[in-house]
């Protein structure tokens, strides 16, 4: 995933699902990518507000919303 995710070099799919065997750093990162997408869906339609995000989160991940969150939308207006 690692290398895939850097290089973009490897077949993601190869391993990830495959059988009963899942990565789980792919899941996980599928389901958050899923879930900002959603954010970013709802806070322009009044369904959730940046505060709420925030207050959620620790001080200390307030960065990683910035770049996931606050900078798309502000790109978006």
């Amino acid at each position: 995933m690692y290398c895939f995710e850097t290089t973009g070099q490897g077949d993601l799919k190869m391993g990830l699902f495959a059988g009963n065997r899942c990565n789980g750093y792919a899941v996980g990162k599928h389901w958050m990518d899923a879930t900002i997408k959603m954010w970013l869906q709802d806070i322009p339609q009044g369904l959730l507000s940046l505060d709420e995000l925030y207050r959620e989160y620790p001080e200390e991940w307030h960065w990683w919303l910035d770049r996931m969150v606050k900078k798309p939308l502000e790109k978006r207006m």
